[in-house]
């Protein structure tokens, strides 16, 4: 038998609890969808924040923006667990991206290293 048609039988049923079972059909493929999104993103090892001598990049080849394109970071925003820093660029018609909690556990650390790293580019300094 189908395991959904089942559930759907078993709502009907006056032994077992209606609401629970409504709970159960909305509840089981959600966290299905959950366990499905974070096992790809373990698997295929994504996101993936790179900062190199080239600029930042987030992702595999989606999101990048070089030093001289950066015009600012932001401030960290968010709750704690779900929070993210916004990397703006100079020209206001580009796309910038966040980086998120999932990428850098201290954001507010990676932000003022960030901003330094920026400042020094901006100057010529190497450190």
């Amino acid at each position: 038998m189908n395991p959904a048609i089942g559930l759907t039988s078993q709502m009907f049923d006056d032994a077992v609890d209606p609401g629970w079972s409504a709970f159960t059909l909305v509840y089981a493929p959600v966290v299905v969808g959950v366990i499905g999104f974070l096992g790809w993103q373990l698997i295929t090892q994504r996101p993936v924040l790179t900062v190199d001598q080239d600029g930042i990049r987030l992702g595999t080849r989606r999101r990048r923006l070089g030093w001289s394109d950066i015009g600012m970071v932001g401030f960290v925003s968010g709750t704690k667990g779900l929070q993210n820093l916004p990397v703006i660029p100079n020209d206001a018609w580009a796309k910038g991206f966040d980086i998120r909690q999932d990428n850098v556990k201290d954001l507010a650390a990676f932000a003022g290293w960030l901003t330094e790293v920026i400042d020094q580019r901006r100057t010529g300094v190497r450190g």
